[in-house]
């Protein structure tokens, strides 16, 4: 049975097509060998000047012919065979690797891409990677996050410990040499031996006091915010205070005016709030005046 005349020439011109097409991918396939051949004796420059000018290939196609070897070495055979146009070809030679080889895969299964689909391609791919480093940025934050959140329980219960032991030491520094506190000048005068001690003592506590705003820092950050609680803000400027050595004899123990002491502590009350010791501590007392026999 002979076909009609339209499927006659549709069949005839299906032929024509498919030669022309596979012409013109053996021919953009030739270039691309030559141009692979002139890199083996020349610059990427001078081949791009040499072949604009001698050769009058177009500015937008020497890209993809230098590319060619590197990106496209190997699958000519693919290329040929799927008689892939030089727009197709090009946009291959720019894509990504990933893009690339997916692109490549799929023509080699029988299908036909158009320029578009493989920007398709490289987008989703785009899309899949960013979902992919945001999943593990998700996991590194929450590796991360359970470290800090480790770190600051430990760092809260080390500044609990090591609150309430130096809340022993300043109450015992403060017992002891109460009269040097409040008198120092004619204190160490009266007791110069003693005052060597008190002054060893002090530098011990601020010392201390230095430390423990260390790890104050890493419980609850650097700075103060306006928005932290009043009673942790006294305590951060209460630890400042230890920490400069402005205490006892070099600044008493109450909080300068203008500090924010609804409750009138000092600066060692203060920093009960860091401990986990009962609120009515003795600390919350108010200190004994001096008396002769405290130097005994």
């Amino acid at each position: 049975m002979e076909l009609n005349p339209k499927a006659k020439a549709l069949a005839a011109a299906r032929k024509r097509i498919t030669e022309l097409q596979q012409q013109m991918t053996d021919k953009a396939l030739k270039m691309a060998a030559e141009v692979e051949k002139l890199l083996e004796v020349a610059t990427v420059r001078e081949a791009k000047g040499f072949l604009k000018v001698h050769c009058g290939l177009s500015s937008s196609d020497l890209g993809t012919y230098v590319k060619f070897s590197k990106t496209l070495k190997g699958a000519e055979d693919v290329l040929a065979r799927s008689r892939i146009p030089f727009s197709v070809m090009k946009a291959l030679a720019s894509a990504d690797s990933d893009t690339r080889t997916e692109a490549l895969t799929t023509i080699a299964g029988g299908a036909h891409l158009d320029t578009s689909e493989i920007a398709a391609i490289r987008r989703r791919n785009r899309t899949d990677k960013m979902s992919r480093a945001q999943a593990a940025e998700k996991d590194r934050a929450a590796v991360i996050a359970a470290e800090l959140r480790r770190r600051a329980a430990s760092s809260s219960t080390a500044l609990d410990q090591e609150t309430d032991a130096f809340l022993d030491t300043v109450r015992a520094f403060e017992s002891r040499f109460r009269y040097f506190i409040q008198s120092f000048a004619d204190a160490k005068k009266e007791e110069p031996e003693t005052a060597e001690e008190f002054m060893a003592d002090f530098e011990r506590i601020r010392s201390a006091g230095e430390h423990l705003l260390e790890t104050f820092v890493e419980v609850f950050g650097p700075r103060h915010d306006l928005a932290e609680d009043l009673k942790l803000s006294r305590a951060r400027y209460a630890l400042q205070r230890f920490a400069e050595g402005r205490f006892a004899h070099d600044g008493g123990w109450t909080f300068e005016e203008g500090i924010p002491d609804p409750r009138n502590l000092d600066i060692i009350g203060a920093l009960l709030i860091l401990t986990s010791r009962p609120r009515n501590s003795l600390w919350l007392r108010t200190p004994k005046s001096p008396r002769p026999t405290d130097l005994t």
